[in-house]
């Protein structure tokens, strides 16, 4: 896990506050090494900032106000712990009867369609930039950070035996000035995936070393979004089609599962 650790000193009234928030709703720390570093580079130490803060309780503030997408993922995280204990609550309580199996497959089934829906919403946003950052303009940039980063993850097969897989990324922030502006970013293609195998992260971290000039295509409006790849890949349709076999699988089981219960 890779944590950035900012800090932001503000004073309201006289009295001096400090908050670690840039947005509400932010993860603490990713397995993405450049989520870390790209905050670093656009909060270097020193640098003055705005800070909004709440008038009745000065200490919730933030950098950046309004809604983030990112806010999503915390309550669909409890979601997924807090309806397994309904169910379980529910069908004790029918002493297993079909109507409480009813009542525990729809919300189990909901869960699924919320998971989707925040899977597809996410990925969607992915393809629909994709497709627009074609028409962006450009301008000059340069990597100023390259790494590649492998994880495992385990499991046990039929056999009890453990299976230990090995995922690799290629991670990259690079630096580029809009209207005399400096931003930052470590998007190479929107949709982009997070890992796969050592073949991949190798030639992405070929084609894009440190120190090397990039054309960077960036959001007239907002131009920390930016990709260095425009156009929709096939990376991109990842996030949308898992998202989209969650929602489908808990809508067919709400539309065709939870009637067939009730009849028992």
């Amino acid at each position: 896990m890779y944590i950035a650790n900012l800090k932001f000193q503000y004073e309201v009234n006289g009295r001096s506050y400090r908050t670690d928030q840039i947005w509400f709703g932010q993860t603490v720390g990713s397995g993405d090494s450049s989520d870390a570093e790209l905050r670093r580079f656009r909060y270097p130490l020193g640098e003055k900032v705005a800070v909004y803060y709440d008038p009745s309780d000065p200490s919730i503030a933030s950098v950046h106000p309004g809604f983030q997408a990112e806010a999503l993922w915390l309550p669909g995280a409890g979601l997924a712990f807090l309806v397994p204990a309904v169910m379980a609550f529910l069908m004790l309580r029918s002493s297993f009867a079909g109507s409480g199996m009813a009542v525990g497959l729809a919300i189990f089934t909901l869960v699924f369609m919320t998971i989707g829906a925040v899977i597809l919403f996410f990925g969607g946003r992915g393809v629909l930039r994709a497709w627009q950052s074609q028409k962006w303009p450009t301008t000059r940039g340069v990597i100023v950070y390259g790494r590649t980063e492998e994880s495992q993850s385990s499991t046990t097969d039929e056999d009890d035996q453990e299976v230990v897989s090995t995922t690799y990324g290629a991670r990259i922030v690079y630096r580029y000035e809009v209207n005399g502006r400096t931003h930052y970013s470590n998007t190479r293609a929107f949709g982009q995936l997070a890992g796969s195998d050592a073949e991949w992260a190798s030639r992405i971290a070929a084609l894009y070393p440190m120190g090397r000039e990039v054309t960077v295509a960036y959001r007239p409006d907002a131009p920390d979004i930016a990709a260095l790849e425009t156009g929709i890949s096939s990376e991109a349709w990842w996030a949308p089609g898992a998202g989209a076999a969650f929602f489908l699988f808990g809508l067919a089981a709400l539309v065709f599962g939870v009637p067939a219960l009730t009849r028992f």
